[in-house]
């Protein structure tokens, strides 16, 4: 078996288990007999669980920002695109169980902060093109401006999915994407984006 196809199987099953039971309560000889390798095995591909939890996370942003590139480059209408940026987004974090995202937040808050990192630079990204691409169609208003409704959508995401938040509340990390992207993009829209939303 070749070294990327191994790699590939030891990222699936951690994933599998880490999203169910959470990193810490995990063990590399758990993963490494549910493969039927050794730990030895697991060691060689990566130096130890934080470094595997690392590369797995990494792996889920990227495959996440490929999706979101994809959706964006549609030539749909703009108000169906944020809809289906929304589905995504909120199909993506239900992958999560909250005792995974609140273990990760407790206990690996380097890979935590990493996260928060990327997904902070790539939502000001994303919200550009979204924002830009809105005015020329005279979809979103144009007395708002662009770098306080970025602000806004960050500070908004960063608030409500966040495990401790989420494990005060009744609703899930979806139902907060998805009251958060009602509220934004909505208040945000021309009353043609409004109609043809």
């Amino acid at each position: 078996m070749d070294d990327n196809n191994i790699r590939e199987r030891i990222l699936t099953t951690a994933s599998e288990k880490f999203f169910t039971h959470g990193f810490s309560k995990v063990t590399v000889e758990e993963i490494a007999t549910e493969l039927g390798i050794s730990k030895k095995t697991i060691y060689k591909n990566f130096k130890n669980k934080r470094e595997l939890l690392s590369q797995l996370m990494e792996r889920q942003m990227a495959n996440a920002q490929i999706n979101i590139e994809a959706i964006l480059a549609q030539s749909h209408p703009l108000p169906q695109k944020i809809r289906e940026l929304g589905e995504f987004i909120g199909a993506n974090l239900q992958k999560f169980n909250p005792i995974f995202l609140s273990d990760l937040f407790k206990n690996a808050p380097e890979v935590w902060q990493w996260i928060d990192e990327f997904r902070t630079k790539r939502i000001r990204e994303n919200f550009q093109k979204i924002w830009r691409e809105g005015r020329e169609e005279g979809i979103i208003r144009d007395d708002i401006p662009e770098d306080v409704m970025t602000l806004v959508l960050i500070g908004a995401l960063r608030s409500l999915i966040n495990p401790e938040v989420l494990s005060q509340h009744s609703f899930s990390g979806k139902e907060a994407l998805d009251g958060m992207f009602k509220i934004i993009f909505e208040g945000t829209f021309t009353e043609r984006g409004r109609l043809s939303h």
